[in-house]
Parts: C-alpha cells; structure tokens; sequence
C-alpha cells in the first residue's frame, strides 16, 4: 500500500478584501506534493483573522472533517488527491469509486442481459 501525507495550512487572501475590510480565508490541502486552494467561506479581518477565535474554530472544524474524509479514503482503498478531498468535503458526500472489477462485472451482466 501507498503511503500518503496530508497537510492542510489556512491563509488569508488579502488581495480579495470585500468593501467591509474582511478577506477570504482559504485552505490549502497538500497530499504527496499535490496542492490544492480552495475558499473555506470563512471572511475575516486580514490583520486579525489567526487571532479571531471564530476564525480558529472555523479552520479546525474544515481540517478534522478534511483529515475524516482522507482516512475515510484510505480505508476503502480509493485514490487520494487533493482534488479528490476537497470535492467531497465541498459535496458532503462520499466519493464513488469504481473498480476495474466492479466495471468488467457491470459490463458482463448488461452483456447477458441483451441476449
């Protein structure tokens, strides 16, 4: 089995202030060297926001349910990518993977079926 590493930093995008001052903070998730960036729908004070407690209850509410989804892949044998992680955490659901075996086997049943 393949060993992975899962890493998720937060960061606030300074560059996206709204009118009010606040920013967007974002979460980068890093599996393996792979990196991916994505808004965690959080907006805080750019100056202020790893003070804000809101702000820091926020960000380890999105890496424990990340850091579940990630062993959750791993215990059902699924492909793990940051794009992977951050699509179901953004679905809220868990990610259907096919097999080659399950597809051959789907493939054979509709086979039978038609004839």
């Amino acid at each position: 089995m393949d060993r992975f590493t899962l890493n998720v930093f937060f960061y606030c995008e300074k560059g996206r202030k709204r009118k009010d001052g606040t920013a967007p903070i974002y979460a980068s998730v890093i599996v393996n060297g792979d990196r991916q960036r994505f808004p965690i729908g959080f907006f805080a004070k750019p100056e202020k926001w790893h003070k804000d407690s809101d702000a820091r209850n926020f960000c380890q509410a999105v890496e424990s349910r990340l850091k579940e989804i990630y062993a959750e892949q791993i215990r059902h044998g699924n492909p793990i990518t940051p794009s992977v992680l951050v699509d179901i955490f953004r679905d809220g659901r868990k990610a259907k993977v096919f097999k080659l075996r399950e597809c051959y086997d789907g493939f054979m049943e509709t086979s039978r079926a038609g004839r």
